[in-house]
């Protein structure tokens, strides 16, 4: 009879065996959930970054770096301290390129702390922190935040009374992961004067080191009195740039320290990734202002997010920093957050994680959940692609729903609906103009307001907001609400999708205008909201908008590049990169979402020059016409093709 399989895990590291971030994923993927759970960003870094990535990868810089990392990296990172902070570091001795920030931090632990040796955290606290403790043989003391105004406070005197004989390491975190607390000068000041009198080293992990709101400055440990000697310094590109698959991170400090770092790093990955390191130097140098945005983004969704969280009945920390922001559930009726987080993907079709699992004192954080700002409706175009049903993830519908139907009428609710716009990377906020009879709700393409023909990428943006508008509108007040007209921003494609959307709008719609407009009737929007969470499922399974879950739409991949062919003959020309980009998708993820549907973009593409062709020859376009606007060189050519599509003549569809 077999025996039970043992657990041969090392006891030290059983306790770290998963991660609340892998369960909270799964239950996200298998109800369909918005994860706000998850610790990464919905969209790419800089486009100029990644463009020196591919290009260092298709010029060959494709094997071992140097072991402490690419010179041109070193020097970025070094001289964007010295400018940024006034911090001088010799780029070749106290300076070392890591698999990303958490390689750095257990090698900083590794290196520099004696098993027994002690360690002292404060908590709630990333949670490698513990691992690599335990990793090292050493022993962990945690002292933990406190509760000031709506936001959290270091407790100097606890801190002070954790310190032993046997402390080597103090590690802070500030920015805070998960708290978003930006620690102030005078605790700063503090925990810089405690670890020089008994002689601490300092880890600080400043990963959010740029991400601080509300006009709040990130102050380095190292650049404290007395610091410098006695830190190490940890910061990453993946927090920054929002690359977080480079694993691309470093650690600063003195030789001495530095050098125990590296003495750990060495046996764990050897080096850092070859091809990402010039793309992050050539970032530290030029893309400051793209960082300045994603702050400002991030400032934005934290704002939206915690109004709406508020509205549900959440006590809401708001952090001044990093992509977290906590919420206290115990106004809700709820006591224990492992509970209720797990509970939540099923319940309302969105993931956030409890904060007592990064803490060594459960009960105290058991009452508080933490969610990711990143996440916040930070829709892409891969998500908003797709006209007329307007394919919308499922998650993505139910979160912006539940915060529209406390809202008293629909006035209001588009009112509300502007916060969710503003969350929008590519659109204007909405503007509402209230006549005598009537209401005219319009908003532009950010990039493109003023610009007479917005590209196809634009086009569908727009298309699909005006549909979901018209659509919450009518599910919110429980009747068809009445238009007076739709505007849309472009001219025309071609009279049969002018026609279709008279038909989903069920008004006159007009294109080429300034912005895209719905006009209504003023009586709907004084028409009282009468939705309730409890109608919400059900409407989510009938709804008239086309819902898919993440891992459906995918599957749409073919009607979407066929929908960028039939929009214009740029489209129909368009390279598979082109397409990828329209997409916001990379071109291998492309190609295998084609093979997938058993098709390819040249099948496609083929496809719809046929049917556009044989629309014009049916609306009397001559050969030429066509074959000048389908880009080929000349009407023969066109000829030629037209009778592999067909088998037939193009006189034969006149």
């Amino acid at each position: 009879m077999p025996s039970t399989p043992r657990n041969r895990t090392v006891s030290r590291l059983q306790p770290f065996a998963s991660t609340i971030f892998a369960e909270m994923t799964a239950l996200a993927t298998l109800h369909d959930a918005v994860n706000l759970g998850q610790g990464f960003p919905d969209t790419d870094g800089p486009a100029a970054m990644l463009e020196v990535a591919r290009r260092a990868i298709a010029e060959g810089v494709n094997q071992y770096p140097p072991g402490p990392g690419m010179p041109v990296l070193r020097q970025a990172i070094a001289e964007d301290r010295r400018i940024r902070y006034g911090l001088d570091s010799d780029p070749d001795s106290e300076v070392l390129v890591t698999v990303g920030a958490t390689e750095a931090i257990s090698a900083a632990i590794l290196g520099l702390v004696e098993p027994g040796e002690e360690v002292v955290l404060i908590e709630p606290y990333y949670d490698s922190y513990a691992a690599s403790v335990a990793l090292a043989g050493a022993v962990r003391r945690t002292v933990p935040l406190v509760t000031a105004g709506d936001g959290f406070a270091v407790d100097l005197d606890a801190l002070r009374g954790a310190i032993t004989a046997k402390t080597k390491m103090l590690i802070v975190n500030s920015p805070h992961n998960p708290t978003g607390t930006v620690f102030t000068d005078h605790e700063l000041r503090a925990i810089a004067e405690l670890a020089c009198e008994r002689d601490l080293i300092v880890l600080s992990d400043e990963v959010y080191e740029h991400l601080v709101f509300d006009g709040l400055t990130h102050t380095p440990m190292a650049s404290l009195p007395g610091m410098r000697e006695r830190t190490v310094t940890v910061s990453s590109a993946a927090k920054t740039f929002n690359v977080t698959g480079w694993k691309t991170g470093w650690a600063i400090g003195p030789r001495e320290l530095i050098d125990g770092v590296r003495a750990a790093k060495q046996f764990m990955s050897f080096v850092a990734g070859a091809p990402f390191q010039p793309a992050v130097a050539y970032a530290l140098t030029n893309e400051q202002p793209w960082v300045v945005e994603l702050r400002q983004s991030l400032q934005g969704k934290r704002d939206v997010l915690g109004k709406a969280l508020t509205e549900a009945g959440f006590t809401v920390h708001s952090g001044g920093g990093t992509y977290f922001l906590l919420a206290d559930i115990r106004p809700l009726g709820e006591t224990d957050a492992g509970d209720f987080c797990r509970a939540l993907p099923e319940r309302i079709g969105v993931a956030a994680v409890p904060v007592d699992v990064f803490a060594d004192n459960r009960d105290d954080w058991k009452h508080l959940v933490t969610t990711f700002i990143q996440s916040t409706w930070q829709i892409t175009d891969d998500e908003l692609f797709g006209l007329g049903s307007a394919p919308v993830p499922r998650g993505t519908f139910r979160l912006i729903c539940l915060t529209l139907i406390h809202c008293p009428d629909l006035g209001s609710a588009f009112a509300r609906m502007s916060d969710v716009i503003r969350a929008l990377p590519a659109l204007a906020p909405l503007s509402i103009e209230k006549g005598e009879e009537s209401t005219r709700v319009s908003f532009a393409v950010r990039a493109r307001e003023g610009v007479a023909e917005p590209d196809v990428a634009e086009r569908v943006t727009t298309d699909f907001v005006l549909i979901l508008l018209h659509r919450f509108s009518a599910w919110l007040i429980g009747k068809r609400v009445r238009l007076r007209a739709v505007e849309f921003p472009y001219s025309a494609p071609d009279a049969r999708l002018a026609q279709d959307y008279d038909y989903i709008f069920g008004a006159p719609v007009t294109f080429g205008a300034q912005r895209a407009a719905l006009e209504f009737d003023n009586s709907a929007m004084r028409a009282p909201i009468i939705q309730t969470e409890e109608t919400l499922e059900e409407y989510l399974r009938e709804s008239p908008i086309q819902l898919m879950s993440e891992r459906d739409y995918d599957s749409t991949a073919s009607a979407q590049v066929r929908r960028v062919l039939e929009l214009g003959v740029k489209g129909r020309t368009s390279t598979a990169e082109e397409i990828a980009e329209m997409l916001s998708i990379s071109v291998p993820h492309l190609r295998r979402l084609l093979r997938r549907d058993g098709t390819s973009l040249n099948q496609l593409r083929e496809e719809v020059l046929r049917d556009v062709a044989i629309a014009g020859l049916r609306r009397g376009e001559s050969v030429e016409v066509l074959s000048a606007r389908l880009g080929f060189s000349e009407p023969s050519a066109f000829r030629r093709a037209f009778k592999r599509w067909t088998g037939d003549t193009p006189s034969s569809y006149r």
